[in-house]
């Protein structure tokens, strides 16, 4: 129940926020202009993007505020969301992107410790493993008897 109240609640939030936020777009040039081979003959507010993100954020900080995990990934995708909007209203070059999602990946592995073991290759039945790059130094994983992974610090070793 807890999972359908979540998704029920940001998709309500995600379609409220869009209207409310259209004035905002216009307001900061957030938009996309017609011409070449867009199909719409006005200008879009480009403000869907912020909506889904505002509508994520809120129910899963709500459902589960407190869990170190939730808030790695938060404050990456938070950073992601930010040179987005960035990119929406001046337009970025593909290395500031690029320097974009560096920050959130290292903010997640370095400030919270949650290395990337592995990654699944989207559309594809094969996993890459990390290996020795997902380390951290300052913590170390263990096994526990239910087979979840849980972290220490090197100093509780």
């Amino acid at each position: 129940m807890v999972f359908f109240s979540t998704l029920l609640m940001s998709v309500l939030l995600t379609v409220a926020l869009v209207p409310m936020l259209r004035p905002l777009a216009l307001r900061l040039q957030m938009v996309d202009e017609p011409g070449g081979r867009k199909v719409h003959s006005r200008p879009i507010p480009r403000v869907g993007g912020m909506a889904m993100a505002v509508g994520i954020f809120v129910p899963v900080v709500l459902w589960n505020y407190a869990d170190r995990f939730v808030w790695a990934y938060l404050s990456g995708a938070a950073i992601i969301v930010a040179f987005g909007m960035a990119d929406d209203s001046r337009g970025l070059s593909p290395k500031w992107k690029l320097v974009g999602q560096l920050a959130a990946a290292l903010l997640v592995v370095y400030k919270f410790g949650e290395p990337v073991r592995s990654t699944w290759l989207t559309l594809s039945p094969c996993t890459a493993e990390m290996g020795w790059i997902s380390t951290t130094g300052s913590h170390s994983t263990r096994s526990t008897a239910s087979g979840r992974t849980s972290r220490r610090s090197a100093n509780e070793s």
